[in-house]
């Protein structure tokens, strides 16, 4: 829980209506912490106010009270309740205008600014006192002072100083969260069209799945055959039928896809299946998923986190509205005719052309004819010379022929083979012509040689075509395809089960975003009427840029629980209300609490150690002499019955914990307390009260052990 000063105003009322402004607090639930308990009295009320100060202190809620007493008393004494006097310390404010004022006996006092509001001088001690912080040290440091009464006088800086002030950082917040900045709106990932895998396709009997089925079949029976074409018992056994059924499965991936988009076209629908849809689906042999339900639980979750980051990223509120506008139009359901340019994606044209007309199988390679050439050579070393040779280069032109003619389709043989018999002929006539006396122990090795060549060179040839033929008829490609047009269908399917869904998905995203550009132009008429009214310049503060961004929240939670129904403009219009309604309340929570305190709707947080790039003038300002000039609260008049004392002054130093690693470098003033906010600093100097100048009493001796 955030720590924080409550406080209650006693001014300006009688006793009856104080004892029962002191229940009231005691007993408001919405008031959990009461530890820190700031009283705002008039100094003659604070004896007749005993029973609310003895109420207050015998709950035992509160476990600090520091009670500001305006003005002089009845007599010459300040009278204190007994029971105040022995459980709070009271800040003495003679005059609540003040004078400056150099701390020492006998030093002459000047009279403030005219142009000041009167109470300006009490305002800015009630607001720093509402800081924790703050809060605390002065209250030990009341408790030293002999009788707990001291004058307050203070040097500060920063923020502060009314109303006024506030609007000008509030003019701030609204213009930087209305800020129309370039660049992309914040990315949203809660939920979305989403892409790629879904559940696989249910089947059923029909023409479309067997046509799927024929397809697969169709491509696993040429898998397995263009698998073992490269092999010897390919090229020696029968034709292999691998080229019908590459055909046969192009004609059947054809037929799929024109299929499907015959399908999708027919389907057609952005607000789900009609009854007709669904039976022309299912008589085909697809079996939709059922419709989605809309959650909006999931949604609202969703929508939320992504408020919350975003405005904790002080993302203005037109990127926000410009995300939320296209997430809508996300959403809204495309329908299964757009997903039709998938199909072309997924089975293009140039895939069909090579599996229905498969390139004829590859011709001899260049180099055949060398390894022809080489066998018919060796067989011309044999006792029969030129005839050897002659017979080998038979031998090997029918071996080359067979692996043309055994190829997928038959083959291209033309030159390819007439220069293959060339070689090998001509290599075996001219090794039996012109090499002669051949020893005889060697014929067997050539005869062996020659036909290992042959048959070597016409297996490596055939295994090269047929593995080269295999991979460009575009089996793989084709099965994955067939996977890519299925997943078209999975995709479409999804958009036909999520339409309704999605529509209603996307019509929550546009109520949130017309609540939201509603209070934006709440935010834009406010800050106007600031711009009329003020005439200093925006004071940023992050604090109330932060604050403003827990209002937009605060405005958009019920719209959040509300997402799944009303109009946008019924949305819009609650917006509008709520953000006039926050911000009139926090004008308020201003006028009795100051502009530290956190309002209501504000959200707890880690106080902020940002850097501030004021931070050396805010420590200079809590580094300041306690004993120079200052804003007392009294009139010169008072000045008498204040005690300066010959040693050290009680003070409260105070700076933003920015400073810290300024202070880490030994550049801050000693003592010093770190504050949450990061805008304030200064020096708060509690005078002592001359002894004798006040007195305290019970109500009857009953209740003396107060």
């Amino acid at each position: 829980m955030r720590a924080r000063v409550v406080q209650l105003q006693l001014r300006g009322i009688g006793p009856a209506e104080a004892l029962e402004r002191a229940g009231a607090l005691l007993a408001n639930s919405e008031e959990p912490d009461l530890t820190r308990l700031l009283i705002l009295d008039e100094a003659r009320s604070l004896h007749a106010h005993q029973e609310a100060y003895e109420e207050l202190l015998r709950s035992r809620f509160t476990d600090a009270i520091v009670s500001v007493a305006v003005g002089h008393g009845d007599g010459t004494k300040l009278e204190l309740p007994g029971s105040l006097a022995q459980g709070a310390g009271v800040l003495w404010v003679l005059n609540p205008g003040g004078v400056n004022w150099r701390l020492a006996a006998g030093a002459p006092a000047t009279r403030r600014d005219s142009r000041e509001d009167r109470d300006t001088g009490l305002v800015r001690l009630v607001e720093v006192l509402t800081i924790p912080e703050v809060f605390d040290q002065a209250h030990r440091l009341l408790e030293r002072i002999p009788g707990g009464v001291a004058n307050p006088g203070h040097r500060l800086a920063g923020a502060g100083g009314g109303p006024s002030e506030f609007q000008l950082g509030l003019l701030a917040a609204i213009e930087q969260t209305l800020e129309r900045r370039p660049g992309p709106a914040p990315a949203f990932g809660g939920f979305g069209r989403g892409s790629g895998a879904s559940r696989p396709v249910e089947f059923q009997p029909g023409p479309f799945t067997r046509r799927v089925n024929g397809c697969a079949e169709a491509l696993a029976g040429a898998g397995e055959l263009a698998e073992t074409l490269p092999e010897p018992s390919a090229l020696l056994g029968s034709p292999s039928p691998v080229r019908e059924l590459v055909v046969e499965a192009g004609e059947y991936l054809l037929n799929v896809r024109e299929d499907l988009r015959i399908l999708l076209d027919e389907a057609h629908s952005t607000s789900g299946l009609t009854a007709a849809q669904y039976e022309t689906l299912t008589r085909a042999g697809i079996v939709p998923l059922d419709a989605e339900d809309f959650d909006a639980t999931r949604t609202r979750t969703a929508l939320d986190g992504y408020l919350r980051e975003a405005l904790d990223r002080e993302t203005p509120l037109p990127k926000l509205s410009e995300r939320l506008s296209g997430l809508a139009d996300e959403l809204v359901p495309r329908g299964s005719r757009a997903h039709t340019a998938a199909l072309d994606e997924a089975c293009p044209d140039s895939l069909l052309e090579r599996l229905r007309s498969p390139e004829p199988f590859p011709g001899p390679e260049p180099w055949l004819p060398g390894v022809g050439l080489v066998a018919g050579a060796l067989a011309g070393l044999t006792p029969f010379g030129p005839v050897s040779g002659a017979v080998m280069g038979v031998l090997w032109t029918l071996l080359v022929a067979l692996t043309v003619v055994r190829g997928p389709g038959g083959g291209r043989a033309h030159l390819g083979l007439g220069l293959n018999a060339a070689a090998a002929v001509g290599g075996g006539v001219a090794a039996g012509v012109l090499v002669t006396g051949t020893s005889p122990a060697l014929w067997p090795l050539a005869l062996v040689g020659a036909l290992a060549v042959a048959i070597t060179g016409t297996l490596l040839s055939w295994r090269s075509r047929a593995t080269h033929w295999a991979a460009e008829a575009g089996l793989a490609e084709a099965g994955r395809s067939l996977e890519e047009l299925l997943s078209v269908l999975g995709r479409a399917d999804r958009e036909w089960a999520q339409a309704t869904a999605r529509l209603n998905t996307s019509d929550a995203v546009v109520r949130l975003r017309v609540a939201l550009d509603r209070a934006a132009q709440e935010l834009e008429a406010r800050g106007a009427d600031l711009r009329r009214e003020l005439s200093g310049p925006p004071n940023p503060d992050p604090a109330l840029r932060r604050q403003l961004g827990d209002l937009v929240l605060a405005v958009l939670e019920p719209r959040l629980r509300e997402l799944s129904s009303g109009s946008p403009g019924e949305h819009g219009d609650a917006a509008a209300r709520a953000t006039e309604d926050l911000l009139r309340l926090w004008d308020d929570h201003v006028s009795e609490h100051g502009p530290i305190e956190p309002p209501p709707f504000a959200v707890d947080r880690e106080p902020s150690v940002a850097a501030n790039p004021h931070t050396e003038d805010l420590l200079r300002a809590a580094a300041q002499n306690p004993h120079d000039v200052m804003w007392q609260l009294c009139s010169a008049d008072d000045l008498a019955l204040l005690d300066p004392g010959h040693g050290q002054v009680p003070v409260v130093r105070f700076a933003p914990r920015s400073g810290l690693a300024a202070a880490a470098e030994g550049r801050s003033a000693a003592e010093m307390v770190w504050i949450s906010s990061a805008q304030h600093a200064g020096v708060l100097r509690l005078v002592p009260i001359r002894p004798g100048m006040t007195s305290t009493s019970w109500t009857d001796e009953k209740e003396a052990w107060r």
